[in-house]
C-alpha cells in the first residue's frame, strides 16, 4: 500500500512539472509571437508613414506624378489604428478607429487622446519647418495575443485546481475501499472465533456452572458479535424500514 501511494504521489508531482513546463512554455511562444507582431506593425506603419511624406511634400512642392502607390499603401492599412497629427497637435487624418464606425465625435476624441497618450508614434518631417507625427495603437489581433497568455494562464490554474479536486478525491475514495476492506475482514475474521464462544457458553450451560458466569460472558460474546455485524456492514448500502412517526 506504501508503494501504491508514493507512485501516485510521484505521478502528481510529476503531472504539476510537465503542465508547469507546458505553461512556461506556451507563455514565452505567445510573448515572443506578440513581441514581433508588434514590430512587424511597427514597420508597416513606418512604411505608411513614408507614403504620407512623399504624397505630402509633392503635393507641397506642385510635383505631379502618379500617386497610385502611395495610395494602395495608405489604403492597405486596414487593422491598425492610426493618427495623423501636425507639430501643434490638430488631428489632420485618422485611420481604423472603432469610434469612425459610430460617428460620434466625442467618442472619437476620446479615442484620439487615448491613442495619443500612449506616446507611440513616428515622425514625419515634411521639411525643415514642418513635421507631422503618425500615433498608432496595437491591432486588435496583437491585443488578443497580448492578453492570450493571461487568459491561458487562468484557463490552466482552473484546470489545475479541479485536478487538484479529482486526485483529493481519488485519494479519499481509494482510502475509503481500503477501510472498507480492512472492517470486512475484521468481521470476517472474528466471525469464527465468536461462534465457537457462542457454542462454549451453551455447552456452559448445561453444566454445572455460576449461572451469573455464564450470564456475563453471554453478554460479552453478544457484544462482539454485535461489533462483528457492524464491522460487516461498513460500506454497505444502508437498509431503510419504514416506521410509523
Amino acid at each position: 500500500m506504501k508503494g501504491i501511494h508514493e507512485t501516485s504521489s510521484l505521478l502528481r508531482t510529476a503531472f504539476f512539472i510537465v503542465a508547469g513546463a507546458l505553461i512556461l512554455l506556451s507563455t514565452l511562444f505567445s510573448n515572443k509571437l506578440a513581441g514581433d507582431l508588434a514590430k512587424e506593425e511597427r514597420k508597416k506603419i513606418e512604411l505608411w508613414a513614408e507614403a504620407v511624406r512623399l504624397l505630402t511634400t509633392d503635393l507641397q512642392e506642385g510635383v505631379e506624378m502618379d500617386y497610385t502607390l502611395n495610395f494602395k499603401v495608405m489604403e492597405g492599412n486596414t487593422n491598425i489604428p492610426v493618427i495623423l497629427v501636425d507639430s501643434n497637435g490638430t488631428i489632420l487624418e485618422t485611420n481604423n478607429l472603432k469610434s469612425a464606425a459610430k460617428g460620434d465625435s466625442l467618442d472619437m476624441a476620446e479615442e484620439a487622446a487615448r491613442i495619443m497618450g500612449k506616446k507611440q508614434f513616428i515622425e514625419v518631417k515634411i521639411s525643415d519647418d514642418y513635421t507631422q507625427y503618425v500615433y498608432y495603437d496595437d491591432s486588435s489581433l496583437l491585443r488578443k495575443l497580448i492578453y492570450f497568455p493571461f487568459v491561458q494562464l487562468m484557463v490552466m490554474f482552473i484546470f489545475l485546481l479541479v485536478t487538484v479536486f479529482a486526485l483529493n478525491a481519488s485519494r479519499k475514495s481509494e482510502q475509503n475501499r481500503v477501510w472498507v476492506g480492512l472492517s470486512k475482514e475484521t468481521a470476517h475474521q472474528l466471525g469464527t472465533p465468536i461462534s465457537s464462544l457462542l457454542a462454549w457458553v451453551e455447552l456452559l450451560k448445561l453444566k454445572d456452572v455460576d449461572e451469573q458466569l455464564i450470564k456475563e460472558i453471554d453478554k460479552d460474546t453478544h457484544r462482539l458479535k454485535t461489533i462483528a455485524e457492524r464491522f460487516s456492514k461498513i460500506g454497505s448500502k444502508p437498509s431503510l424500514t419504514p416506521v410509523e412517526l
